[in-house]
């Protein structure tokens, strides 16, 4: 038998019978890993690479709306020791472990943690519902803004839960068009 303890009714136990941890806001959030990135991608020469805070953040979607860069996924792209200077956009939902994530994914990147060769462009927070966003979700997005260059926000896209593949909406949305314009203009990439 669980212990709902004293929090409301949840549990305090997992499922091995042992307390749960408890997170307070001392605790750090997990560093991204470092992939090392297969010799083939590398011929890819993206301008940019999308990655994920974490799994989920919406990055093979922004890829696709927008046409630009390359989805790597919720890693740091790591390259030989002598390669160039790569730009990094990172991708986190708008919720409170979303943007944890993404100022773990910052912090990381900012105490130089993460592969050297990486420099970060920005950070895009992909919204998590419809809804308002909370206050700790809009309180981690003012921090981000004083971290990184550039932040942009797309917002909650519900034809997105009805499609298989997000190009099959036809035109993207808005705010994610106006994403992709200021990403060109950012690397000046020529318009499609």
């Amino acid at each position: 038998m669980l212990d709902t303890g004293r929090y409301g009714g949840r549990s305090t136990m997992n499922i091995s019978g042992s307390p749960a941890p408890q997170r307070t806001r001392h605790h750090r959030p997990p560093p991204l890993p470092a992939v090392p990135v297969h010799p083939d991608l590398g011929m890819v020469n993206p301008m940019f690479w999308w990655v994920g805070c974490h799994g989920g953040a919406g990055i093979s979607t922004l890829n696709r709306l927008t046409g630009i860069g390359y989805a790597y996924g919720p890693y740091w792209p790591a390259f030989p020791p002598n390669s160039r200077i790569w730009d990094v956009i990172l991708v986190c939902r708008g919720t409170a472990a979303g943007l944890w994530a993404a100022t773990g994914a910052v912090d990381q990147w900012r105490n130089r943690s993460a592969p050297t060769h990486v420099r970060v462009q920005g950070i895009v927070v992909v919204a998590g519902s419809e809804k308002r966003p909370p206050k700790i979700v809009t309180e981690r997005i003012q921090l981000l803004k004083g971290w990184v260059p550039n932040v942009w926000q797309v917002g909650w896209q519900e034809v997105f839960l009805s499609v298989d593949d997000p190009i099959d909406i036809g035109s993207p949305p808005p705010d994610v068009a106006a994403l992709r314009q200021s990403i060109i203009e950012l690397f000046q990439v020529p318009a499609r």
